[in-house]
């Protein structure tokens, strides 16, 4: 009698916890369990930002990796006393999901230039980099990425701003970040 109660009590348990196992693996195979978790979300400033920083020979870059929750987000901001034109290099992956943009725009503007990036697999990242002109204008300019849903990783580079001419260069808008002048970045 004892045997057999023992017997169907370790029955249960190996079942229970069979069970249990089964549930944590099928959620992290559909990702759908605790994923917004794990995922960082750019607009709830929890996103992975490795420093904004000015490199020798005027080059400011950013790395971030981000789960865009919301359709704009907004990653770097840059305010010069003059209008100005600048190379903008980049390397992404968007983990091989379509609709994220990228662009720029001037505050106060309600014009707003932006592009839909090819969809890029991790292998993608710094292998293959784009490069284009952007035109900045006096004031503030910011850069963003959109997308609703989409994870993005990425590497911007902006090259020849003239250290006289930046005012403010940082990751978050001048009164929200850091305090910055133009040696601090």
């Amino acid at each position: 009698m004892k045997m057999t109660v023992l017997s169907l009590a370790l029955i249960c348990l190996g079942l229970a916890m069979t069970a249990c196992g089964g549930k944590a693996r099928a959620a992290s195979e559909s990702g759908t369990e605790h994923e917004s978790a794990v995922r960082p979300v750019i607009n709830a400033q929890s996103s992975i930002f490795n420093t904004i920083k000015d490199d020798i020979g005027d080059v400011i870059s950013v790395d971030f990796d981000a789960y865009l929750k919301e359709t704009e987000a907004a990653f770097m901001f840059l305010e010069v006393s003059e209008d100005t034109t600048v190379t903008m290099r980049y390397t992404y992956s968007t983990a091989h999901q379509d609709g994220v943009k990228l662009g720029y725009y001037h505050e106060g503007s309600k014009d707003k230039t932006s592009e839909e990036l090819t969809a890029a697999t991790e292998e993608a990242y710094n292998i293959f980099w784009t490069e284009e002109k952007l035109t900045l204008k006096k004031g503030m300019n910011v850069l963003f990425v959109s997308g609703e849903d989409k994870t993005v990783k990425m590497h911007v580079e902006i090259e020849g701003l003239e250290p006289d001419i930046t005012v403010y260069a940082g990751a978050f808008p001048k009164n929200e970040g850091q305090k910055s002048d133009k040696n601090e970045i």
